[in-house]
């Protein structure tokens, strides 16, 4: 899958998650098109487009469990997909949440420059107060 097909797939994501009402906040979008970005090219072509859906949900509520104070509950993502064209239960989601943990060998840390800059912040400050 080259990028244009993964932008395409992620912006109907977007446009799916905004009129399902879901809260998504800038930071765990961020998160989620990075995992996204990372688990897109290594999916076998021939998942149906509700199974790429429950994978882009899986990825989306791995960010939210890592950048949310409160993350959505699979239930929350299962209502928000199902309201559209998608069809997923809980198991599901939680399947497939384990694949792309799987697939990513649990890297699931968002993998951009400024991370990679706080990250290297936050390890300076560690150095510097020992």
């Amino acid at each position: 899958m080259d990028g244009d097909d993964s932008d395409t797939i992620t912006e109907e994501f977007r446009v799916h998650l905004v009129s399902s009402k879901l809260r998504v906040n800038p930071c765990t979008w961020k998160h989620t098109s990075s995992i996204i970005s990372r688990v897109l090219p290594q999916l076998n072509e021939g998942l149906s487009s509700s199974e790429k859906a429950a994978v882009l949900y899986a990825c989306l509520w791995i960010s939210s469990k890592y950048e949310d104070v409160y993350p959505f509950s699979s239930r929350e993502l299962v209502s928000s997909a199902n309201l559209g064209r998608f069809s997923f239960s809980q198991s599901d989601l939680c399947k497939v949440e384990t694949q792309v943990c799987e697939l990513l060998d649990w890297c699931v840390e968002r993998q951009d420059a400024v991370s990679f800059t706080c990250h290297d912040l936050r390890s300076e400050d560690l150095v510097t107060t020992q």
